[in-house]
C-alpha cells in the first residue's frame, strides 16, 4: 500500500512540475501573463493589444500610436504578440486575455476559421473586441480599424497596369495565403489586372512574411517564368526579397516591382529607382485609433463600426514632394 502511495505521489509531483514548466514557457514565449490585477489598481480599464509579431518596424509604429492613445485616455494597454507570425500562438493569446477577463481586446483577425470562435467566445464573456489591420467581419467583434486591404491591392494593380502599359505578365508574392488582409490585397490586385485583357497574373507564391522566403519565391518565379514583366509583394518583407533576387540576376531593368508598406529599406529602393512604387498604410493611426475607439466603446459612446485609415501609392515623385514640404 505504501509503495502504491509513493508511486502516486511521485507521479503527481512529476505532473505538477510538467505543467509548471509548460506554463512558464508559455509565459516567456508570449511575453508574460496577462496582468489584470496589477492593472486594475491604477486604471479603470485594462485592454490587451495583440499584434502579429514582435520587433518589426511596422508593428513598432502601430504600438507607438496605441501607446500615445493609452497615455491620452489614461488606460492601461498591454501589448502581446508571438515572436514570429503564427496563427495558433496568436489565437492562444486571445484565449489567455479572454480567460483573464480584461475589459477589451484589440487584435488582428487573421482568418475567419481560427479567429471567429475565440473572438465570439470573448464577446460572450462580456469582453469588448475590436479588430485592427485585418478583419474577421463575420465574428461578433464590434468594429474594425485599419486599411481597406482590397482597395490597397486594387491601387497596386492599377499602378502595375500603368507601368506596363496595359500589357504583360505579373508574378505575386504574398505574405500569407491564410491571412484575410493578404487575401484581400491579392483579390484587389487581381481585379485591377482582370480589367485589362492583355495583362495576366502568372502565379501567386507565399513567403510566410519572411525575407528569406520572399527571395526564394521570387527565384521560383524567375525560374518558372523567365520573361515575367512585373512583381507585386503584399507584405513589407516581400519587396525586399524581390529586389535582392532581381539584383542577383541582373534583372532590375527588366521587371517592374511594386511593394507594400514604407520600411526604411523600401524607401531607399524607391529613391534609387529599384522599385516603381509602394502602397503605404498609416500604422501609427491604426494603433492610435484602435485604442481611441476601444475607449469610446467601453464608455458607451457612439462610434463607427468600420474605420478605414488612409492608404496611397507612394512613388519617387510624391515622396520627393513630401520631403520638400517637410513635416
Amino acid at each position: 500500500m505504501r509503495r502504491v502511495l509513493l508511486i502516486s505521489s511521485i507521479g503527481a509531483l512529476i505532473l505538477s512540475l510538467y505543467f509548471s514548466v509548460y506554463f512558464a514557457w508559455q509565459s516567456f514565449q508570449y511575453g508574460g501573463p496577462i496582468e489584470r490585477k496589477a492593472a486594475k489598481k491604477d486604471y479603470k480599464y485594462h485592454v490587451v493589444f495583440i499584434s502579429q509579431e514582435k520587433g518589426s518596424e511596422y508593428w513598432k509604429q502601430v504600438k507607438r500610436g496605441a501607446k500615445d492613445a493609452a497615455a491620452e485616455y489614461d488606460v492601461v494597454v498591454e501589448f502581446k504578440a508571438p515572436l514570429q507570425p503564427n496563427i495558433d500562438e496568436h489565437v492562444d493569446l486571445i484565449e489567455m486575455a479572454s480567460a483573464s477577463k480584461v475589459d477589451g481586446i484589440i487584435t488582428q483577425g487573421l482568418t475567419e476559421e481560427a479567429f471567429t470562435p475565440v473572438i465570439n467566445q470573448a464577446v460572450d464573456h462580456g469582453i469588448q473586441v475590436i479588430t485592427m489591420d485585418s478583419d474577421v467581419k463575420h465574428s461578433k467583434r464590434y468594429a474594425y480599424i485599419g486599411t481597406d486591404n482590397y482597395r490597397a491591392g486594387f491601387l497596386a494593380g492599377q499602378r502595375m497596369v500603368r507601368e506596363l502599359g496595359g500589357k504583360g505578365e505579373v508574378g505575386v508574392v504574398t505574405g500569407s495565403r491564410r491571412a484575410n488582409n493578404m487575401i484581400q490585397r491579392v483579390e484587389g490586385f487581381r481585379e485591377a489586372i482582370r480589367q485589362h485583357e492583355k495583362m495576366r497574373i502568372v502565379t501567386v507564391k507565399e513567403s510566410n512574411i519572411s525575407l528569406v522566403q520572399a527571395s526564394q519565391k521570387t527565384k521560383e518565379i524567375f525560374n518558372q517564368y523567365p520573361d515575367v514583366d512585373g512583381l507585386f509583394g503584399t507584405s513589407a518583407s516581400d519587396v525586399i526579397g524581390m529586389v535582392e533576387e532581381s539584383e542577383s540576376r541582373g534583372k532590375m531593368n527588366d521587371v517592374v516591382i511594386i511593394g507594400f508598406d514604407q520600411l526604411p529599406q523600401t524607401l531607399k529602393y524607391l529613391k534609387e529607382g529599384k522599385i516603381e512604387a509602394t502602397i503605404t498604410q498609416e500604422p501609427y493611426q491604426i494603433g492610435y485609433q484602435s485604442v481611441q475607439s476601444m475607449m469610446a466603446l467601453l464608455q458607451g459612446k457612439p462610434m463607427e463600426r468600420r474605420i478605414y485609415t488612409p492608404v496611397k501609392v507612394l512613388d519617387r515623385e510624391n515622396m520627393q514632394a513630401e520631403e520638400e514640404d517637410g513635416p
